[in-house]
């Protein structure tokens, strides 16, 4: 016992500091355990020996030889080891300590300089690896912004659009059909009169009564001067001033009938589709081909037969004085473009009566023969099927309307399907679906501009809802004959009411 107190003084004497003489330094003998506070002390800081537990001290490593040391001989000093031991002892007391009081125990500077988890495995990622992920996650978040935000959907809608109009036919500069310009009354014009031819006459005898000032008139042979022909004076028609609204885009449709290639033929379906850029339900007009109407600067005949008498121009004219509403931009289809839009479109699901099924099953109205085999009640029909069924006119719809009443309801229950067909698909869906139907029309050249615009305003406001309407409206109209334009056959003619311009104005233009 002697010989551990004589060390332990030793050590307590020792100067840290390697390589150094170590000189004696007197060390008064002192026992805490005299102290009359220190059980005191110690239980207040640490328990009582009741509440003592053995068991949360850590575990120390040490050598087996810790302890023995021989006392014939004098032992090295291991200086590190000590500190690692009072440490281990220190972390012990110091961490039981801060669990009596509630308290974390300290973190040690080394735990606090050693990297987190997350760090260390970042820094072990190749570069590589991080740059591609970081060319990801912008891609993502470029993708999510231009889905997720207001500006993203406009940027995207315009910069698909204007890729599906590059392939689309655009309208710049119609030329007049050769047959229907034949037909047309021919303005009259002012052609210059011929000279009249002086009749050779007697110098008149001198009169003494006459001025001789005064030059006789020569005489004119009447035969010489034509008599124009002028043109039958048309009848008085009214002509409506088009209503207009910068926040609403009226896009006339006009499906064509184009027999004979080449010349423009009649436009038996005839659509105005208008879109509130404020949001709303889309609405939808369709125009019976049959309407009595002005064509401006030409003459009174069918409306279908505008388009072909002076091309598009002729045509929205035609809608805009006739009915008062605004004509922004128009679109074309023929039969074979209907026909291959359907198509591309993987088909229209469309219901049936079971008489017209059996109608177009046993006529000619589709054009391929081994397509005749529809049934009634609901079906994928193809293109040429939904041709056939869109020209059917003598059968009835399951409304009970016929004749041309039916078949423009026909046209009208054949675009909710296609809208039905858009607005099933995501962006790019749409994108894929635009440039095909774009490749089979024929449009004005501001459509895309105002395209981008509406598709636009459909997507940011759901606007997924249709509204229709007929012109003639039932009841406002009246069936009659009159001659045609050269006063030779009987025409079949539909005058509708002032009524229907009314109502027409209200349904696109609301209070306005």
């Amino acid at each position: 016992m002697d010989n551990e107190n004589k060390e332990l003084e030793e050590l307590e004497t020792q100067d840290l500091e390697p390589g150094v003489e170590n000189e004696s330094v007197e060390v008064p003998d002192f026992d805490p355990t005299e102290s009359e506070d220190f059980y005191n002390n110690l239980e207040a800081a640490i328990g009582s020996e009741d509440d003592f537990d053995e068991t949360e001290l850590p575990e120390l490593s040490l050598p087996e030889d810790t302890f023995a040391l021989d006392s014939d001989a004098e032992q090295p000093v291991d200086e590190a080891f000590d500190a690692e031991i009072f440490a281990g002892v220190d972390a012990a007391l110091s961490e039981q300590i801060e669990q009596e009081f509630g308290r974390e125990p300290e973190t040690s500077v080394a735990e606090e300089e050693k990297p987190n988890w997350f760090v260390a495995g970042w820094r072990a990622i190749p570069t590589w690896t991080k740059v591609l992920t970081g060319i990801i996650l912008v891609l993502l978040i470029s993708v999510g912004l231009l889905f997720g935000t207001a500006g993203g959907k406009k940027l995207l809608i315009d910069i698909a659009t204007g890729w599906a109009f590059h392939y689309v036919k655009v309208d710049e500069t119609p030329t007049p059909s050769p047959e229907l310009e034949l037909s047309v009354t021919p303005e009259p014009t002012e052609e210059p009169t011929p000279l009249p031819t002086e009749t050779p006459t007697p110098e008149p005898t001198t009169d003494p009564n006459q001025n001789p000032d005064v030059t006789p008139e020569p005489t004119v042979d009447p035969a010489l001067t034509p008599t124009p022909t002028l043109s039958p004076t048309p009848t008085p028609w009214p002509v409506y001033e088009a209503m207009d609204d910068e926040n609403i885009i009226n896009v006339l449709l006009l499906g064509e009938e184009n027999l004979d290639k080449g010349l423009r033929g009649r436009t038996d379906a005839i659509i105005v589709v208008s879109i509130n850029l404020n949001g709303g339900p889309l609405k939808m007009v369709s125009f019976q081909r049959d309407l009595y109407v002005n064509i401006p600067g030409k003459f009174p005949e069918r409306i279908n037969a505008a388009y072909g008498a002076g091309n598009f121009k002729s045509a929205v004219e035609t809608v805009e004085q006739n009915f008062g509403i605004d004509i922004d931009a128009y679109a074309k289809i023929d039969f074979k473009g209907f026909e291959n839009l359907i198509d591309s479109l993987g088909g229209l699901r469309i219901s049936l009566t079971p008489k017209e099924s059996d109608y177009l099953n046993t006529t000619k109205y589709i054009s391929k023969p081994s397509e005749r085999n529809t049934v009634a009640g609901y079906q994928d029909m193809t293109g040429a099927q939904v041709l056939g069924y869109c020209r059917v006119r003598y059968v009835k719809t399951a409304d009970g309307l016929s004749g041309d009443r039916g078949r423009n309801a026909r046209h009208r229950i054949v675009l909710e399907a296609l809208f039905d067909k858009f607005k099933d698909q995501n962006i790019t869906q749409l994108i894929a679906l635009m440039k095909e139907c774009m490749s089979y029309v024929t449009v004005s050249s501001n459509l895309e501009d105002l395209c981008k615009d509406a598709l636009f305003a459909v997507t940011e406001h759901k606007m997924y809802e249709i509204e229709t309407l007929q012109i003639p409206q039932s009841g406002q109209y009246e069936n009659k004959t009159v001659k045609d334009r050269f006063d030779k056959l009987d025409m079949d003619v539909i005058f509708y009411y002032p009524s229907n311009v009314e109502k027409l104005q209200e349904f696109i233009y609301g209070d306005n």
